[in-house]
């Protein structure tokens, strides 16, 4: 018979003191256990007092062959020793998972009181820090009651300025009121008034309250970027469990300060010189004032003088006025209007150089913007990354002697490897492309290129660097369909591991598809975006930049997928993962 312990067949025995059966063998070795058996008979069933010949892994507990029709029925039940050959086949590695769960309790347990200081240090640390938030709270305050002071008073300006120009507005309607039924011709020219300046000083007015309309949006936008900087603060404290220095808010807040305190200068200069305009204007209406008393004196003259000659000399005096008047006029129009010229494209230039190179002001309608590639990067991470970790299958053929943590390994090396081509790559292509622009620019319009900052101001180059990115989904699908990128992704790596028929299944994947179309928009940001690559194996990293990717510790094992930063040396927008040691 085959014996339920040992699987082995033989004659079945049975030992006199205990009632033990088995084969001749498990009788020996049973004889070390043979006063416990006695004892507490494990080796018959509690329900049916049979020996017990099966193990439910249900219910953990060993059964006779009544237990698997009754209360064991459906149960996963398995031989005795089938059983025992299963479960010590896991026992080492549930050992092992034992040891290392009990070493990281033990960690936890003699990291607690060192956690507990820094927690108390933190505690002091946000006092602190609370006390340097408040101070520059109110001197910001201060800094914006002053700007707003003198807003309040160039607004009584205006104010008192169009209390003016009321009454000669009021005074010319009545004018033209009393002449538009007058017949005579001479009549009416000589008691007309051209209400034409007048109009004008009153445009002028209206312009600049447009301009302070736009002037209060800009006002919204003062409060957003100066709350700005303590919300971004409070959320990296929340995010990262620390308290970082008060240097970098304060900088922030002073540079809003100084921003908001140049607004309020040019606001300033503007209002000069409107004023100045509105004076200039007053010196032509008293002119047309002065023409017009003129022009009335010698209707007073033309009624009362009988002479038809000296009647025909004021005719033409009159006239010659109106032709004076007119010319005025059109240059007074043509002056207004190289001012406006000039003032769109000050207010055009201003605008450039405010949003130019600046990362911290962004187009919110961008579907572009250096946050949803970021938010991108993270999915790109997340879905095809790990829809790549199925190659495995692929090259375990040319791996053989390898295990499945180790092809997931050359995988990543691999999908590492390609991201990083990609990005180069995109960032070489995206610089050739501008400076070839601009040089061709320069050569045809003969223009002095020989430092790098005369090729930069080339005109024509903003307009360039719009079109490009408003097109930048059509140029990186290019980029893809010509197969213009990672052409030697392979040429001269250096890994011990790398695999030629991996790659190429790799670049045809969605994974490479959208490291291009990610890698094409990092490099035509203005600043370009920032992968990081200072990381070597064996340097330790920054744990607010770096996450752990399965194994723990403080140093580089390989980078798994590098941090993602707005520009060099900027804030970081995504963390990487790396594999690390102790």
């Amino acid at each position: 018979m085959k014996c339920i312990f040992c699987g082995s067949v033989g004659k079945y025995e049975q030992c006199e003191k205990c009632l033990f059966k088995g084969c001749q063998k498990c009788i020996v070795s049973h004889k070390d256990s043979c006063i416990l058996l006695m004892k507490d008979k494990f080796h018959f069933c509690e329900d049916h007092n049979k020996h017990v010949d099966k193990y439910c892994f249900d219910c953990f507990h060993l059964t006779c062959e009544k237990c698997v029709v009754g209360n064991h029925l459906n149960h996963n039940i398995l031989p005795i020793c089938e059983a025992v050959h299963n479960i010590r086949g896991d026992m080492q590695s549930s050992i092992e998972e034992l040891e290392l769960k009990i070493d990281q309790e033990q960690n936890a347990i003699d990291n607690g009181p060192k956690k507990q200081t820094e927690y108390k240090l933190l505690v002091k640390r946000i006092d602190v820090e609370e006390r340097n938030i408040q101070e520059c709270v109110t001197k910001t305050k201060a800094t914006l009651l002053r700007n707003m002071e003198k807003l309040q008073k160039t607004e009584d300006d205006k104010c008192t300025a169009s209390k003016d120009i009321l009454p000669s507005m009021k005074q010319a309607r009545t004018n033209l009121q009393s002449v538009k039924d007058e017949k005579n011709a001479i009549l009416f020219l000589s008691r007309w008034s051209n209400p034409r300046s007048i109009i004008e000083k009153q445009g002028l007015l209206q312009k600049e309250r447009e301009a302070d309309g736009k002037a209060s949006v800009i006002g919204s936008d003062i409060s957003r970027q100066l709350l700005d900087p303590f919300i971004r603060y409070n959320s990296n404290n929340n995010q990262d469990s620390k308290i970082k220095t008060d240097q970098d808010l304060k900088h922030k807040i002073e540079s809003v300060v100084k921003w908001t305190t140049q607004e309020t200068q040019e606001r300033e200069k503007e209002r000069k010189d409107h004023v100045k305009a509105l004076k200039d204007k007053d010196k032509i209406i008293q002119r047309y004032e002065v023409l017009t008393k003129a022009k009335d004196d010698d209707k007073g003259a033309l009624e009362s003088g009988p002479s038809g000659s000296k009647t025909s000399k004021l005719q033409q005096h009159i006239f010659d006025l109106q032709k004076i008047m007119a010319q005025n006029n059109e240059q007074y129009k043509k002056v207004c209007m190289e001012r406006d010229d000039l003032r769109n494209r000050l207010s055009s230039i201003a605008g450039d150089k405010l949003t130019k190179g600046n990362p911290s002001i962004t187009d919110l309608g961008d579907p572009n913007r250096p946050m949803k590639i970021s938010e991108k990067y993270g999915e790109l991470y997340d879905n095809e990354w790990t829809d790549c970790m199925e190659f495995t299958d692929v090259i375990k053929p040319h791996f053989g002697t390898l295990e499945h943590s180790e092809l997931e390994e050359i995988i990543i090396h691999h999908l590492y490897r390609l991201l990083l081509c990609c990005y180069k790559e995109c960032r070489m292509t995206s610089k050739n492309q501008i400076r070839t622009i601009r040089k061709t620019i320069a050569e045809n319009l003969f223009l002095n290129t020989e430092s790098e900052k005369d090729i930069v101001n080339v005109p024509g180059c903003k307009e360039v660097l719009s079109f490009r990115k408003q097109n930048g989904e059509e140029f990186s699908q290019q980029l893809i369909s010509k197969q213009k990128l990672c052409g030697n992704v392979m040429k001269d790596w250096d890994y011990c591991n790398k695999s030629d028929i991996l790659m190429q299944h790799l670049v045809k994947t969605a994974f490479f598809d959208k490291c291009v179309h990610l890698c094409w928009f990092m490099a035509i940001q203005e600043p370009k975006m920032f992968l990081d690559q200072k990381l070597l194996p064996g340097d330790k990293f920054d744990k607010n930049e770096y996450k752990e990717f399965v194994k723990s510790g403080d140093k580089v094992g390989y980078i798994v997928w590098p941090a993602l930063f707005l520009h060099e040396n900027g804030p970081l927008l995504y963390k990487g993962v790396v594999q690390a040691y102790i």
